[in-house]
Order: structure tokens, then sequence, then C-alpha cells
């Protein structure tokens, strides 16, 4: 949920529709089931307010949690494929969201075409 606030907030505001995206996102995945939705969302809601506030600190504190999973390839592409999904959520791609998901990459040893090569299309989830 860390790297899903940074992405949103990459492009300065985040929207109802990155939110949505999340509790999909959560809902669908079956590696997050860990916990329910609403607990998903409280997740990246607290990691999105932290960036709001403090957009450093909040930030470092995000890409920090990001790196829990470095050491997991699966984890680490499934994570990637969250911030690939939640930088399309509100229907425009920025390249702020690019040049954070690059970051995220960069973080966790991962060549960002992979970004490309594994997107997860939750659109179905988002507008049933």
């Amino acid at each position: 949920m860390a790297a899903a606030a940074v992405v949103a907030i990459a492009d300065l505001r985040a929207c109802r529709k990155e939110s949505a995206a999340v509790k999909a996102l959560v809902q669908t995945l079956q590696e997050l089931k860990l916990y329910d939705a609403s607990h998903g969302l409280e997740l990246y809601e607290g990691f999105l307010g932290g960036i709001e506030k403090n957009t450093e600190r909040g930030t470092a504190a995000a890409l920090e949690a990001v790196s829990a999973v470095k050491e997991d390839p699966e984890w680490a592409a499934l994570l990637v494929a969250i911030c690939a999904t939640m930088s399309e959520a509100d229907g425009v791609v920025l390249a702020s969201e690019v040049e954070t998901i690059k970051r995220i990459c960069g973080q966790l040893g991962i060549d960002p075409s992979v970004a490309k090569a594994i997107k997860i299309d939750a659109k179905d989830e988002l507008y049933e």
C-alpha cells in the first residue's frame, strides 16, 4: 500500500479513482488477502496522509516500507504491477508517476520495463 500511495500522490493529488483502485486490488489479488479490503485501504490512506503532511518524510517512510519486499522477487514484481495499475487509475499516466515507478523499481532492483509487462487490469473491478 506504501508504493500505491507514493504513485497516487506523484502528480501532487490523489483522487477517488486511485482509492477505488487500491480497494479493488486488495479485493482481487490473492497475494494481498492477508488483510481485509478496508484494512488495506486504511494502510494506503495512512501512507498517503503521511506524504501529504510532510512530503519528504512521508515519502521516505513509504519507500522504506517498499524496501521490505526487495529480497522477494514475486512480491517485488507484484508491487511494481500495483504501481503500474495505480498510475492508470485516474485515466492519465503522468511523467511524474512514471518517474516514481522507475524510482521504486530501482529501489527494488527491478528493470523498469517490467512494469509494462506485468500490469494488472483492475478496470473491470473498478467500473462494475
